[in-house]
């Protein structure tokens, strides 16, 4: 039976500060649960509903042998933990790996960079939409939205455990190994050359921005190449996830063409 004060232990980690101090994070839905349970990170407690455990005999069924605590909590205590509006019912507190940037290491062409992403909801988007094109590695600007936030593991869908992010990453500290490497710092930007003309043929590191300010001092002093994903309506600006969905499309012809 958990206590009163490890559950406020684990509804600390709603906040950024306690997820980073505990190495720890939320995952809500069985769906995600199982991407993670499936992709080898480790469930320290899975918290649930009677009504779930009543109901989702399949799910436990699958996934009985992977997970080590389970324990069952009334509506009213499920929900200081959860942290959406109409939970699914049961969430799970898993362990984070811990990735080391090795720039030289990487192993594919196309390697995004993100640029004081503020919404969490598009960065899921985003990590759900490179899972998609099988690009792994993701740099997260100082400045962006944390990965492991529930909203944002929400909205990855469970793409979050089959991708790389680093966080908190200087892109003028880390730009030799990028240079040494022969990566292309591409940066998309309102006004630039038209993308659809461009080449992602050979290294790129593909700069996304945060859509109200636009790109960062840092990343105006060290981008190579700007592109702009022409306007033929009356929008002002494109959803940075939705932008993001885009280049990576054109990204992956050259992948797949690669590979054939």
């Amino acid at each position: 039976m958990i206590t009163k004060s490890e559950l406020q232990h684990y509804a600390s980690l709603i906040k950024r500060k306690d997820r980073e101090i505990e190495g720890k994070f939320i995952v809500e839905g069985p769906k995600s649960i199982e991407e993670g349970l499936v992709s080898h990170y480790f469930c320290e407690i899975l918290f649930c509903t009677q009504d779930f455990y009543d109901n989702a005999k399949d799910f436990f069924k699958t996934n009985i042998q992977k997970l080590k605590n389970i324990e069952v909590l009334s509506d009213q205590d499920f929900n200081k933990v959860s942290n959406t509006v109409t939970p699914q019912g049961v969430l799970g507190i898993f362990k984070k790996k811990e990735k080391k940037l090795e720039i030289g290491k990487f192993k594919q062409n196309t390697v995004l960079y993100l640029d004081c992403i503020s919404d969490p909801g598009n960065l899921g988007t985003i990590i759900r939409t490179c899972d998609w094109f099988n690009f792994n590695e993701i740099i997260l600007s100082y400045g962006c939205t944390d990965a492991y936030s529930p909203k944002c593991v929400r909205s990855s869908m469970g793409s979050i455990f089959h991708v790389n992010v680093y966080p908190n990453q200087n892109l003028k500290v880390i730009l030799p190994f990028l240079k040494q490497s022969h990566y292309k710092i591409v940066s998309m930007d309102l006004n630039g050359e038209n993308f659809y003309e461009h080449s992602f043929a050979g290294k790129s590191l593909i700069i996304l921005s945060n859509e109200a300010n636009g790109p960062s001092q840092e990343v105006i002093e060290v981008r190579e190449k700007i592109l702009t994903i022409p306007r033929l309506g009356k929008a002002e600006s494109l959803n940075v996830a939705t932008a993001g969905t885009i280049v990576l499309s054109k990204a992956a012809e050259f992948t797949l063409d690669n590979e054939a």
